[in-house]
């Protein structure tokens, strides 16, 4: 193997690798600011993605931390853009989730948009079992839970 094919193995990997974290890591963030409206929610998710493919517009150069620093940004850009328009779709009902008479390509559009589980818009079939009532099936077992009841706070002194 060459050098030159090499070190582009090393490179793309680095980028796609450190994409996936900032993707992830995006997820993180998004979840951490105390925004509870839809539209605010949007909002924050277009700011980072698009501070984020800014920012990555600006790293130049082929060093493996300015690979890993662009790809972390654009994993951040790709990640929120993504939930982005899925929830768009989601909430107004541009595509119709999968039913039992889908044809092939309504469960491909479905999926690619995230709304492949039939059972996200279909209520679930529920069969109550009558040996589930029974008074002893609800006490709670503390060999099976370590000791905490229900109502406990949970703390790590709590499995001493």
């Amino acid at each position: 193997m060459n050098k030159q094919l090499k070190d582009s193995i090393i490179d793309n990997t680095v980028t796609v690798l450190s994409a996936v974290g900032g993707g992830k890591l995006s997820n993180g963030v998004v979840g951490l600011i105390p925004v509870e409206d839809k539209m605010g929610k949007v909002a924050v998710k277009g700011v980072i993605a698009l501070s984020s493919i800014a920012g990555a517009a600006y790293i130049k150069g082929k060093s493996v931390t300015k690979s890993a620093a662009r790809g972390a940004l654009l994993g951040m850009a790709w990640k929120q853009i993504d939930t982005l328009t899925d929830d768009l779709v989601k909430d107004n009902n541009i595509i119709d989730p999968i039913t039992e008479g889908s044809s092939t390509a309504e469960k491909f559009i479905a999926n690619v948009f995230g709304m492949g589980c039939p059972a996200q818009t279909q209520s679930p079939r529920y069969v109550q079992m009558p040996s589930l009532n029974m008074p002893f099936m609800t006490a709670p077992d503390r060999a099976k839970n370590l000791g905490v009841t229900q109502l406990q706070t949970v703390s790590a002194e709590s499995f001493n």
